[in-house]
Parts: structure tokens; sequence; C-alpha cells
């Protein structure tokens, strides 16, 4: 099972930053970020309580040998993405990676190094170039989070292949199955380690 949270508000809760977040703000100079990051972590505390989970505040946050945060002492998994105002963030029983993007033609100009050879005659064809090609971006960058290695490997090596739609459209990397939804103005894709049949998506 899977939640889902979005919001493009600011949370106004006055929670209480864990020493991991407070690191990384006291290397961050842009405002901006410091405000995305205290936000990003009022929306995982806000999560986990709207979720039914005991919160023990501030957090206790660790970092994996990928880099990947996780809870220390809770068999709870989660990944937080935002862009643009619009935040979202992934709560599971299992590794999991979550990327929301606005649609815009930001990615075009990297077309190839983003798609493979068989993406890149679909986007060729696709009278909505920009939709496609964030679509794919989402797909791919929340395969990468969830594996918790980020933006390393070659996107243009990643195959998407499309399985089905439902509430979702399924997709596959590599046997990964991928969720994806158009929602507004973006998209929003969730991979898990394993299949996963449950997923809600809660607006804030």
């Amino acid at each position: 099972m899977a939640l889902i949270y979005i919001t493009d508000k600011i949370i106004e809760e006055d929670y209480p930053l864990s020493l991991y977040k407070k690191n990384i703000i006291n290397k961050t100079t842009s405002e901006k970020r410091i405000e995305e990051l205290i936000n990003g972590e009022k929306l995982l505390i806000k999560a986990l309580v709207s979720s039914g989970f005991k919160v023990d505040l501030p957090l206790e946050i660790e970092i994996k040998n990928n880099n990947k945060p996780f809870l220390k002492n809770k068999n709870i998994y989660y990944n937080l993405s935002h862009s643009g105002n619009n935040y979202a963030i992934a709560i599971a029983n299992q590794e999991v990676g979550i990327d929301i993007e606005i649609i815009n033609d930001k990615h075009t100009m990297l077309a190839k190094k983003i798609l493979t050879n068989l993406e890149l005659e679909c986007y060729k064809k696709d009278p909505d170039k920009a939709a496609y090609i964030t679509k794919i971006w989402t797909i791919k960058e929340s395969y990468l989070k969830m594996l918790g290695i980020g933006l390393t490997s070659e996107l243009n090596q990643l195959e998407t292949i499309y399985l089905s739609s439902d509430s979702f459209d399924l997709f596959s990397i590599n046997d990964t199955k991928i969720l994806c939804k158009k929602i507004d103005t973006y998209y929003l894709s969730i991979a898990f380690k394993n299949e996963c049949e449950n997923v809600e998506i809660i607006f804030l």
C-alpha cells in the first residue's frame, strides 16, 4: 500500500526540523531552496501524521549507502518531489520513488539525452511534445529515485514500456512497475521496488 500526498501550499504547522534537514539547510545559501527544504520536511511530517503513524519530533532521519534518506527505526519508506509550487510525497511499506513535474518544454532540448531511439520516434510523432517528454522524464526519474541513484544513469538507455491504463497509466523499466498520471498541468510518477496494488492520492 502507498499513500501519495500532494499540495501546492506552504505547510503552516510549526514542526521542529530534523538534524538531517538542518545540516542541509546550513550548507544552502538560496532562500528559495531553504523554503523548499523546510516545506518538504513539514509535508513529510504532516503526511505521516495524516496516515496514522506515531511520530516523534524532531524526526530521526539517517542516510543509506546510496545517500537515500530513511526514517530511523521505522519500517516506513518515503520519497519527496516538487516542481514549481507543487510538492508530492509518497509514504509506502517498501522502497519507493516519486517525481512530479509541471508540463513544459524545458526538456525538449535534451530529447536525445532523455529518450531511447524508440521513445524518440514516438516523441517526433506526438503533437504535444512537451507533455510526452515530461511524462517520460517523470517515469525515469521516479525509477532512479526508487533505486536511490538519482540521475547518474544514462536516461536514453532506460526503455519505458507501456503496459496498461486504469486510474494510472502503468509502465515498466527493467521489470520495475511505475505508475504515471496526468493531473491538471503536471505529471506524477511513482516507482515501487515490488508491485503495489493499493495507491491513494490525497490532496492537502
